[in-house]
Order: structure tokens, then C-alpha cells, then sequence
């Protein structure tokens, strides 16, 4: 089989995501995603839930961290959606100044949690539950103090937490962003396919988060 020891930053900033050990490494694979165009096959990122991730290759994200205010798509689907719990991108998860994009057992489906410098937290998960499974734009927006679940170009979820103060920036000096797991040392990987990952560090208006979910639509053939 094919595997991925690293996936390069298409942007040129330089955040690429590398796995050394080969055991840990993601498969890479293609897949059907619409049986009307059968001979149409798309590449994917295969973490097992086992034990694969990727880390950023950068100390800190972006040269400065992720920003307090940003935007992050994601194509993507469970390969089991009743595997148990995992991380789709973290960025020091367990900690305060945390982000999070997974997925939770109680719902199995993708949800978010990001948390302030104080500890608390913005969250909530995709509905209906158990849609994981389905390969869809994701996207998720954090805004001053609201965070939005986008789904196919429209909002599906939002959470806004009077007490949450929205962090400068998120991460630090010691932990760097993850794909696939919440933390280095984590149980909770993630069992899922992954077509692409776009970070903006900026939260971007309704009708570009319209644009850019259209945009991989057309790639992928969607919806």
C-alpha cells in the first residue's frame, strides 16, 4: 500500500504536516465518491484510528499561531461511525487556547470545541447525529464569540458562550497542530478519509465561506 509520510502546504507557507514513523503513517488511497461518474477517483488520506496522525512541521502554525478568528474547511467522512472518537485537527486540544475539530461519541458526528484563555469553550456537534459518515464540505468558523458548523455551503450549528473571550492566538511554543489525533501521546485517533484540509486565518464573510465550499463542490462532486 501507498502511505503518506508528508502532506505539503499547497499555499506555500510552509505548514506542512509529516508522520516519520512508518507505522503511523495514513494510507493513500482512491475512492469512488459519486456512482454516476464511476471512473471518476479522487485521492484520500486513510487514518486507521489506530494509531496514524500527522503533525505540522512548524513549532508554531503560521510562523505566529492560529489565529483567533479563523476559518477551517474540510472534506472529509468516518470510515466507521461507530469507531470511537478521534481528532480531525487539534491544536493544543487538552489546554486552554485550544482547538478542536472532531469527532464525539455521544453523536458521531463532526463537531467542534475551542476553548479561551480562561477554559471556556465553544462546542457543539453536527446535526442530525451519525452524519459523519456522509463525505461533505465541512467548514468551521470561529468569529469574536460565536463559532458556526457550515455543511454544504450553509450554516447547520452555532455556538456562542457569553463567558468565552476569543484568544490573540491559539497553540504554543510546545505543541504543534495535529491531524488525526487530539495530542502526540493520544488514544483518541481518528478513523476517517480525508480529501482536503484549507486553514484561513481570518473568519471570512458568509458569501466567501459560500464560495470556497462551491469551489470544492466542483472538485469532488459533492453535492
Amino acid at each position: 500500500k501507498e502511505v503518506v509520510s508528508k502532506w505539503i502546504d499547497q499555499s506555500g507557507n510552509g505548514n506542512d504536516f509529516a508522520q516519520t514513523t512508518s507505522a503511523k503513517q495514513p494510507e493513500y488511497v482512491y475512492e469512488m465518491v459519486d456512482a454516476s461518474y464511476p471512473n471518476d477517483r479522487y485521492p484520500f488520506i486513510k487514518l486507521d484510528g489506530s494509531n496514524d496522525f500527522l503533525e505540522c512541521t512548524k513549532e508554531v502554525m503560521g510562523g505566529s499561531g492560529l489565529d483567533g478568528k479563523n476559518t477551517i474547511f474540510f472534506v472529509a467522512k468516518m470510515n466507521d461511525v461507530n469507531s470511537t472518537a478521534g481528532s480531525l485537527f487539534a491544536y493544543n486540544a487538552d489546554g486552554n487556547a485550544g482547538y478542536e475539530i472532531a469527532i464525539r461519541s455521544a453523536t458521531k458526528s463532526f463537531s467542534f470545541r475551542i476553548t479561551d484563555s480562561s477554559g471556556d469553550s465553544l462546542t457543539n456537534s453536527e446535526s442530525p447525529s451519525e452524519s459523519s459518515a456522509n463525505l461533505k464540505v465541512r467548514a468551521v468558523e470561529l468569529e469574536t464569540a460565536e463559532a458556526k458548523l457550515w455543511v454544504n455551503g450553509s450554516v447547520n450549528v452555532t455556538d456562542t458562550t457569553t463567558g468565552y473571550s476569543e484568544p490573540s492566538v491559539f497553540g504554543s511554543s510546545n505543541e504543534k497542530a495535529l491531524i488525526g489525533a487530539d495530542s502526540t501521546s493520544s488514544s483518541n485517533f481518528l478513523n476517517a478519509s480525508i480529501q482536503e484540509i484549507i486553514v484561513f486565518n481570518t473568519d471570512l464573510s458568509d458569501s466567501a465561506i459560500t464560495k470556497v465550499s462551491d469551489y470544492l463542490n466542483q472538485k469532488y462532486r459533492l453535492y
